[in-house]
C-alpha cells in the first residue's frame, strides 16, 4: 500500500508491505520509517 503522510506542510511517501494493514501496524511503520527523519523519537 502506498500512502502520503503530511506534517507541517510537507508530504512524504510511505510504503506499507501489507494490502490491508491495521491501524496499529500503520502507526508502528510510520514511527519506524519517518519520525526519526523528522527529528521525533
Amino acid at each position: 500500500m502506498r500512502l502520503r503522510v503530511r506534517l507541517l506542510k510537507r508530504t512524504w511517501p510511505l510504503e506499507v508491505p501489507e494490502t490491508e494493514p491495521t491501524l496499529g501496524h500503520l502507526r508502528s511503520h510510520l514511527r519506524q520509517s519517518l519520525l526519526c527523519t523528522w527529528g521525533y523519537s
